[in-house]
């Protein structure tokens, strides 16, 4: 009888240690190793880079000549010819030549500047200048001595046609002299208007 019962006994104990260890066998994995799915890794996504800016635009100044189609004077204008001119001739007026109250001449062009070429003198007296019926400020053409100069009118312009009108005032710079202008001084001091620089797009 005590054989029996350590029979018994023994086959418990071995029952037990059998329970133990299948109980810290690693778990069997869900999937074959072939069938898991593969790791993945979150990456930030690559951007461009950004394209570089635009060139700027460029301009240059282009001359034209007071015998260009797009010069609309009145008859209260003298064109001379003159070596010391720009294109070898220009146009002169003054308040009631020809019988013209107030000659103008009207310039058409197409740029986002434009400037005046014209005579500064101790005859000359003062331009007004408008644009696109706008008053620009005048332009004193008094100088000691005779001499050609470029003045700047406008650089701010939108690029589109414009129309810009010239006009003597009658009036003229305090140390201006119209009796040197000749043996027949005009009543009123003399303008020149021998071409215009307009700013384009190269």
């Amino acid at each position: 009888m005590k054989n029996i019962f350590s029979y018994v006994a023994l086959i418990c104990i071995l029952t037990a240690v059998l329970m133990i260890s299948s109980c810290t066998e690693s778990p069997p994995s869900p999937l074959p190793p072939s069938e898991a799915p593969p790791t993945t890794t979150s990456q930030e996504p690559e951007t461009e880079p950004a394209p570089p800016p635009p060139p700027a635009p460029t301009f240059e100044k282009r001359r034209v000549e007071e015998t260009d189609p797009s010069f609309k004077f009145d008859e209260g204008w003298r064109k001379d010819k003159d070596e010391r001119a720009s294109g070898g001739s220009w146009a002169m007026t003054f308040r009631g030549y020809g019988g013209i109250a107030v000659p103008t001449v009207d310039i058409k062009f197409k740029g986002t500047g434009i400037s005046l070429v014209h005579v500064t003198a101790p005859f000359c007296g003062i331009t007004d200048i408008k644009i696109d019926g706008k008053d620009y400020p005048s332009i004193d053409s008094y100088a000691a001595n005779p001499q050609n100069k470029i003045t700047s009118i406008a650089t701010d312009l939108t690029y589109d046609d414009h129309i810009l009108t010239i006009s003597p005032s009658g009036g003229s710079n305090p140390a201006a002299d119209v009796t040197s202008a000749g043996p027949e001084p005009p009543p009123t001091p003399i303008i020149y208007v021998d071409a215009v620089e307009i700013i384009v797009p190269k």
